[in-house]
């Protein structure tokens, strides 16, 4: 069974939007409303569960979805952003400690903390080559981890604000959002040779780019500041169609013909048929992010 999960920031909930009805099956509240705020705002599957990076209580949940939606927490470090799942591990970026903090999943304690520049934000892991790509919101770069040695850290300078960075279908590339949040100008997509290092190829998005998400032929652009959605052929690196989604679109999910995207202003999710168009909008929570696709194996 597939579920799309959401993160809804601002009322720390997450939405299982069950794919074949395009509907919201069931909603996992995260906290109590006598506590704190939370502010789920990264996800990813691990086995039959959820794990949840948390922006407000600096902690890792996870949530057993098989087990009535049993919820268990783990304090990581400041302001969690986003992570992955390796061979039983998670790799966190903490905003406000300039790392990556590395929990073992079995134990779950913290193994490992790798430095990053300033606000490490969006993080992805190219399995194959046993390499993470992370986005330092605030030093303009990006940061590239290699797994079998994580004494090997490489900064590279990238264009502004920096929001998330995704590897190619190919895996020789890394397209990295260059937000350029708070200018007048336009951002960009760039294309980043895993050879040399070097930027290869430049693109101008709109206004505010978010996040990136890829097929074998196209790669979208979510751009906040004005509601639109690019598709950008990978071959050509040119622009092939624009979508008008409205709102303020962040996070994003292909699945088969379609793509799921975040609203972020008008607290839903919309689904859009990438041959005909037609969209639907799904309601969820308030202030969705992170998105994942989840795979349930049943017992």
């Amino acid at each position: 069974m597939e579920s799309l999960c959401v993160c809804n920031t601002n009322s720390d909930s997450i939405s299982c939007i069950e794919l074949e009805q395009v509907s919201v099956k069931k909603t996992i509240i995260l906290n109590s409303k006598d506590k704190e705020k939370i502010g789920p705002h990264g996800i990813v599957q691990y086995k039959n569960s959820i794990l949840v990076a948390n922006n407000y209580s600096n902690n890792l949940k996870v949530v057993e979805l098989l087990k009535k939606n049993s919820v268990k927490e783990y304090f990581v470090g400041m302001h969690c952003n986003d992570l992955v799942e390796y061979e039983d591990k998670a790799y966190i970026t903490c905003g406000e400690s300039n790392s990556v903090v590395v929990i073992d999943l079995i134990s779950m304690k913290v193994i490992e903390e790798i430095p990053c520049e300033n606000e490490p934000h969006s993080i992805e892991i190219n399995k194959e080559k046993k390499t993470l790509v992370v986005t330092n919101f605030n030093s303009d770069s990006i940061t590239i981890i290699d797994l079998m040695d994580m004494n090997r850290v490489l900064n590279i300078r990238v264009g502004e604000y920096p929001t998330k960075a995704i590897f190619s279908p190919e895996k020789n590339e890394i397209l990295v959002c260059e937000s350029y949040i708070g200018s007048d100008k336009n951002g960009c997509v760039s294309m980043l040779s895993l050879e040399s290092f070097k930027v290869e190829k430049k693109i101008e998005v709109n206004r505010i780019p978010v996040d990136l998400c890829c097929n074998n032929e196209n790669f979208y652009v979510s751009n906040f500041g004005d509601g639109y959605i690019h598709e950008v052929n990978l071959k050509e690196r040119i622009i092939k169609r624009t979508f008008s989604i409205g709102g303020m679109p962040r996070g994003m999910v292909l699945y088969k013909n379609f793509i799921f995207i975040g609203d972020n202003y008008n607290n839903k999710v919309v689904e859009m048929d990438l041959i005909t168009e037609d969209k639907k909008a799904i309601p969820v929570g308030s202030e969705p992010t992170g998105m994942a696709m989840i795979t349930l194996e049943s017992k």
